[in-house]
């Protein structure tokens, strides 16, 4: 039969009543988060249909209660939901509660469940016995009718639930030992000699020695996050679990090459936290690496003893020892954010400035000439002035120069000159000392200046000489060092490699991921392919997981932002989960473990997801063949087949986005193309390459199925002529027509802004962003706002906006003011001309629409407009992300077992988190857009934002300048200067 939608706009869960009302929950929580309170928190709305032309009536809240409350199931003359209601009004467990269907009121509600320190997940009624079923952590628990009814009456106490024993006869294959050839995301790190390679392939290291792999890890227990090579019969190996099963700690261990040996653990304490893998190097007797507090850390490989290379808390990169092992060169983070070159002496345990913190000076490489790096010092601008269209502004290319710190001989004797000098004193990190080289460093001539990303290598040829390696974008390039001066004029370079993505310099060697495969050199010279053939992994999963969660606990202790996990005791939430990780019989029961211990830190930005589950399709083709295609048109089942409801149609002056065509393959601007008549509303689709649409299963959805991009024949009935007859159309894919739907709802929703301000009196702006995450959010803007910066109104509509990181863009822009104005005898403010100082400033008054499904840096962004005064916020509470993250703990599968917000933010009026964190920003303006009116169309919020600017501009009055008196007349006293 037909299927009709629900009229309503939101509407996630639905519990039908036999009045013709329903209990909804009209959103859903996207984070794993306890205790959540933001605006997606999860309420239960009581709704009836409309008995008049407005349906703002048309849904209530059944409680004010401001924590979680889904899942309304039947249970006889009752609703049952969960509840994460503590019983002070403030959340607590996940339980089970009731409502009467009679009498759906806050004073009527009763807790039935006393869950214990699990939450209740999920719920089942048995339709016939009533029976309920509970999933409680991960166990199925039930309750008989009688109790429950019991604890509704008040007869009874919440309940403790029984426990119900199930068993599954199963292979359970999925936790059966894999094997798998590796692929090219497997591969992390690198190192070799003339005749070993070693190699970190997705947790394991092999060793390649005699045409064969063998791994250095044979019992397959612990997990490599990082492998170097020491000497001729052992490797260091930077991992989990080499020692102890499942501590998941990190420790460096000591690795036989040749599998005699039971690995020596060198330091496995949990002091190491958790380093980064790719900073893992080794020179000689010591190893150095950096972690998550910004501490660059040095092994003893005899003693096991480490030490702390800086005193001071800072962002470490780029380890590199010296050629004889005596100093270790990094990169850090200066306290005014640019970034500087240091050098740690191993004998005298002092750290020494190389650079100054005046510019930035990063990628450093040893050679026996001595230090090498680059640096951004001689600042160049791609733009000259601030004359033209979107407000041009100075940009910097990234243009940097190699430079030198030369020292003669061998590399202590000049480094043991030491100044006395605080480095600070040219905005350095306190306690360091200025670095005395033979001579100071020095740009190299022979190499032009560029927008290098990484100096890989500099090699030295014994009689003077050699190249510098560096890549530029995808290139790796050679540059030729001449015996000649350093004032030579630079030889153009000669193309090492293309398609780089990253190089690593290891102990006796470099290696690059390229396009065409990873490849290595021990000279620079010739390059070979990484020996990857014959490589097979080995593992099982079952004990994988268990691994996993371990690296995602520690991860998630170590990268989060508050080292007291908000008071967490952390070893108690890793004791209260593991269990469960032993009854896990699929990667995805693994994900649902990490997800509860994780939403124990009640902090937004906290993703579970990725990783390896078990695919439907396992070749891409195939996959992309049974994709559903579509047809960018809102279509609905009519008598005879499939009717066009709507063509979506983008802004029409902007046919390309991103450098892609966004249009309906139906629509007439698509269609006139080929001669066609496209389609328009009420047309009928009845057939699909001659099969009718009704026929078989599925509809239109399986009539589209492999189709994309490809040429489709479809007949249709014509609406205005009843004639019936074939077009040829290129259906787009479904992440296409996702984005040609939204495009429309942007385009109509502007019209209609531009449509409301007109008939309020007064000219607006209008500029929606989906996301504030990089070029396009910045083009969108761009291209938004720029166009109407002129305009008496704006409104930055920031609903649905999953966030980014370009707020600060944003508020400099609207910051701008307008302090003087240009004037021409042909141009002036009121017809294209100059305008005014600051230039682009907008004079007018800005209202941002926010929703519950503005996040992160959307909400960043609205805050900042209100803190700044830069105009008022209409809509709904926002979703309560104010942790900022990176997402960089992945887990050896590829990935995240909680996302750690890592980024705390704060400042004088909010205190930790902005007033956002796990609340989100309040709107000036509380608008909510009804679910029914905005199934028909009703945009209420969009119509308070154009009310409340014209109160604003009513308010302000004008914001042209006043103009000037009679201009400046010279007329000189001929006379009375005689």
């Amino acid at each position: 039969g037909d299927v009709e939608p629900f009229p309503f706009a939101q509407a996630r869960d639905l519990l039908p009543l036999d009045d013709g009302c329903s209990v909804i929950v009209r959103v859903k929580q996207s984070s794993q988060t306890q205790g959540y309170v933001g605006g997606t928190t999860e309420n239960l709305y009581h709704t009836c249909p409309s008995t008049s032309s407005s349906s703002s009536q048309s849904k209530r809240r059944i409680t004010s209660y401001v924590g979680t409350e889904k899942k309304p199931r039947r249970f006889g003359a009752w609703a049952l939901f969960l509840s994460d209601n503590g019983g002070s009004g403030k959340p607590g467990r996940m339980n089970l509660w009731g409502v009467p269907l009679a009498d759906l009121n806050e004073s009527k509600r009763v807790k039935i469940t006393c869950a214990g320190e699990m939450p209740v997940l999920d719920f089942a009624v048995d339709p016939v016995t009533l029976e309920v079923t509970l999933v409680v952590g991960g166990s199925l628990y039930t309750l008989a009718s009688s109790e429950v009814e019991a604890v509704l009456s008040g007869s009874a106490t919440p309940i403790s639930p029984v426990q119900r024993e199930v068993y599954v006869r199963s292979d359970f294959n999925q936790g059966l030992e894999k094997t798998m050839v590796p692929a090219a995301n497997h591969f992390t790190t690198f190192d070799a000699t003339p005749n070993l390679s070693l190699s970190t392939v997705r947790g394991q290291a092999f060793a390649f020695l005699d045409s064969r792999f063998f791994p250095l890890d044979p019992d397959n227990k612990g997990r490599v996050m990082s492998v170097r090579y020491y000497n001729t019969s052992h490797a260091l190996v930077m991992g989990t679990d080499f020692d102890s099963w499942n501590r998941a700690e990190v420790g460096v261990y000591l690795v036989s090459l040749h599998g005699e040996e039971k690995a020596e653990v060198l330091k496995a304490d949990g002091s190491l936290k958790s380093p980064r893998p790719e900073s893992f190097t080794a020179s000689g007797e010591h190893a150095a690496w950096f972690n998550t507090d910004g501490e660059a850390v040095v092994l003893h490989v005899e003693s096991g003893s480490t030490r702390k290379v800086n005193t001071w808390q800072t962002s470490v990169s780029s380890l590199t020892f010296s050629p004889d092992g005596a100093y270790l060169a990094f990169e850090h983070s200066a306290r005014n954010q640019f970034s500087q070159i240091s050098v740690y002496s191993l004998q005298a345990s002092q750290v020494h400035q190389v650079t100054a913190a005046k510019f930035n000076s990063f990628s450093p490489i040893w050679s026996s000439k001595g230090l090498y790096y680059l640096s951004d010092g001689d600042v160049h601008t791609t733009q000259s002035s601030p004359w033209g269209t979107r407000a041009p502004g100075p940009v910097w290319d990234g243009r940097c120069n190699v430079f030198l710190a030369p020292f003669e001989g061998q590399a202590g004797e000049a480094l043991v000159e030491l100044t006395g000098g605080d480095g600070a004193g040219s905005g350095g990190d306190p306690g360091s000392t200025v670095l005395d080289f033979a001579v100071k460093p020095y740009p190299l001539k022979q190499v032009p200046a560029d927008t290098y990303s990484q100096l890989v290598s500099v090699e030295v040829a014994e009689g003077g000489g050699g190249a510098a390696f560096l890549i530029k974008g995808a290139t790796l390039a050679a540059f030729p060092l001449s015996t000649a001066s350093s004032a030579e004029t630079p030889k153009g370079p000669m193309v090492v490699l293309e398609g780089v993505a990253v190089c690593d310099t290891g102990t006796n060697c470099t290696w690059c991921e390229t396009t065409s495969g990873f490849v290595k050199s021990l000279n620079m010279e010739t390059w070979d392919a990484v020996p990857m053939e014959g490589l097979t992994l080995r593992h099982w999963p079952k004990l994988e997981w268990l691994a996993m969660y371990g690296d995602a606990w520690r991860m998630l202790r170590d990268y989060f932002y508050d080292p007291d996990l908000h008071g967490l005791d952390w070893r108690a939430i890793y004791d209260k989960y593991e269990p469960l990780v032993h009854r896990c019989n699929s990667r995805e029961d693994l994900d649902d473990v990490m997800k509860m211990m994780s939403s124990e830190l009640s902090a937004l930005h906290v993703f579970v997801y990725g990783g390896e589950y078990r695919a439907v399709f396992t070749d891409a083709a195939l996959s992309n063949g049974e994709a559903v295609a579509d047809l960018g048109a809102g279509l609905k089942r009519a008598e005879k087949g499939f009717e066009v409801v709507e063509v979506y149609e983008a802004d029409p002056d902007f046919p390309l986005v991103e450098g892609n065509e966004v249009q309906s393959p139906i629509a007439q601007v698509t269609l006139r193309l080929t001669r066609q008549v496209g389609l328009e509303e009420g047309d009928v689709i009845t057939h699909v390459n001659g099969q009718h649409v009704f026929s078989g299963v599925g509809g239109m959805g399986s009539k589209l199925r492999g189709t994309a991009g490809k040429l489709t024949r479809l007949t249709v009935l014509r609406a205005n002529t009843g004639v019936q007859g074939d077009v040829i159309v290129r259906p787009i894919s479904g992440s296409e027509a996702s984005n040609l739907r939204y495009s429309h709802w942007e385009y109509q929703t502007r019209l209609k802004a531009t449509s409301l301000a007109l008939e309020s009196g007064f000219s607006t702006g209008y500029v929606h962003l989906r996301s504030m995450s990089g070029a396009a959010a910045a083009d969108a803007f761009a291209k938004g706002f720029y166009q109407d910066y002129d305009k008496r109104g704006l409104i930055v509509d920031v609903r649905n906006n999953h966030g980014g990181n370009i707020d600060s863009w944003l508020l400099d822009a609207l910051q701008r003011e307008a302090w003087m104005y240009w004037q021409s005898r042909s141009s002036n403010i009121t017809n294209g001309g100059l305008g005014w100082d600051e230039q682009f400033a907008f004079r007018g008054d800005i209202v941002v629409i926010m929703n519950e499904h503005t996040a992160s840096d959307g909400e960043g962004f609205s805050r900042g407009v209100k803190t700044l005064g830069l105009g008022k916020l209409v809509g709904t509470r926002t979703w309560g992300g104010g942790i900022w993250l990176s997402s960089d703990n992945r887990l050896v599968d590829g990935g995240l077992g909680g996302s750690a917000p890592e980024i705390g933010t704060y400042n004088d009026e909010w205190g930790w988190g902005l007033g956002v964190e796990n609340m989100g920003v309040e709107p000036d303006v509380w608008v909510d857009n009804d679910p029914a009116d905005a199934y028909a169309g009703v945009d209420d919020q969009l119509r308070v934002a154009v009310e409340t600017l014209r109160s604003m501009i009513e308010e302000r009055g004008s914001i042209d300048p006043a103009r000037p008196g009679g201009k400046k007349t010279v007329n000189l006293d001929v006379e009375g200067s005689c």
